[in-house]
């Protein structure tokens, strides 16, 4: 049964890429998509960010257990 659902994965993917070769402008849509990430992969650094957090995370931590 396993196997079964990644075949089912590539045959629906294969036909969605023939049905956009048949429709040139739905294929420039689906790969216009593919370039405008959104939420935090969008941002210029998405790895900085999850670096200020992690430290922001940290300064708090530290301040709580000095403050308790």
């Amino acid at each position: 049964m396993v196997g079964m659902s990644w075949m089912d994965a590539v045959l629906h993917t294969t036909s969605i890429h023939k049905a956009s070769e048949a429709r040139p402008g739905v294929r420039r849509l689906i790969c216009r998509a593919a370039w405008m990430p959104r939420g935090v992969a969008a941002l210029p650094s998405p790895s900085r960010l999850a670096d200020t957090l992690a430290e922001m995370v940290s300064i708090t931590s530290r301040s709580r257990a000095n403050s308790g």
